[in-house]
């Protein structure tokens, strides 16, 4: 296993992906746009931007979006040995990412961000369901996890 990858499940992305796909291609990783069944053009856009894209239909969800990302990065001759998860609606910030890097470089097994310090960006909807999601993977794991 080697490198890094950048998984970002989306739908409907077409005002945010390409941006986020440059950003993070400007970093030593491989970007796969996991687009689920947009009908917006954002699979072309991911991939004029550099992105391998897997296109879903129909429209599966989040967390089938995930779930095929890993597989396929998984899959590959070389799979990596990290992987990132990301949102394409621009949550997470790729600017982010050489703190990542550098933690992960570090021999840390699990890292997690945390949108909290800014919640208030985070779309009402959003944030109740991350909360609800949180408090489950707490419950499971035991641990206190911020985000």
């Amino acid at each position: 296993m080697s490198g890094v990858s950048v998984i970002i499940p989306v739908h409907n992305g077409s005002g945010t992906i390409s941006g986020l796909v440059e950003k993070f291609r400007g970093f030593p990783v491989r970007v796969l746009v996991v687009d689920d069944g947009s009908d917006d053009g954002t699979a072309k856009q991911a991939q004029a931007a550099g992105a391998d894209v897997l296109s879903l239909l129909p429209r599966r969800g989040k967390g089938r979006a995930l779930r095929e990302g890993l597989a396929w990065a998984l899959s590959r001759a070389e799979p990596p040995s990290w992987i990132v998860l990301s949102d394409g609606d621009g949550q997470h910030r790729p600017e982010e990412l050489p703190r990542f890097l550098e933690r992960m470089s570090n021999g840390c097994s699990l890292l997690l961000g945390s949108r909290m310090g800014d919640a208030d960006k985070i779309p009402p909807a959003r944030r109740a369901t991350n909360v609800i999601g949180t408090r489950i993977l707490q419950l499971f794991t035991g641990e206190e996890v911020p985000d």
